[in-house]
């Protein structure tokens, strides 16, 4: 007697065995889906405004570039190392306008205050950086291996990036 016909002459075994599917499936769908929940940010991020020769924290809903005293500012990645203690800007960040549009409209809902916003392919696809002392703003989606490049700290001991909570 072959599996279907097993099934044919067993509806309760039918029953049984659609509802540990559709309750696996379930299981599995909460497991796996994206959460909506958010961490509040309660120290903001470093800002630079002169190619990472300096930095400031502000708040996690701003916007880069943003006017900061009348100059642009851009997200600044600040590393410490164990050898070199003086915290310093590795990599920038900003987003292209496409892109400011997509996070000012996340940040005017007044319930995004202090958050961060949800990972989106949509806005990983504005997102632009630069090394400190080159001139090129390079697409994250657009070359991998020149973000790789971007993002490596080279010559330090130990590198590790560090957040305003840090200092």
């Amino acid at each position: 007697m072959g599996i279907r016909d097993r099934l044919n002459e067993s509806p309760r075994l039918v029953t049984a065995l659609t509802v540990v599917i559709v309750i696996l499936a379930i299981g599995l769908g909460y497991w796996f889906w994206p959460r909506t929940t958010q961490i509040k940010a309660s120290n903001g991020l470093f800002y630079t405004v002169d190619d990472g020769g300096s930095y400031f924290v502000d708040g996690f809903d701003k916007v880069p570039p943003f006017d900061h005293n009348g100059k642009p500012a851009v997200r600044a990645h600040v590393f410490k190392s164990d050898k070199k203690n003086d915290p310093y800007v590795v990599w920038m960040e900003r987003y292209t306008p496409r892109g400011q549009e997509i996070l000012k409209k996340f940040y005017s809902d007044a319930k995004n205050k202090g958050i961060r916003p949800p990972y989106s392919a949509e806005l990983e696809a504005e997102r632009e950086i630069r090394k400190v002392g080159e001139t090129k703003w390079i697409r994250v989606r657009e070359n991998p291996k020149e973000i790789e490049r971007i993002q490596n700290v080279e010559g330090a001991d130990s590198p590790y990036e560090i957040t305003p909570a840090d200092l």
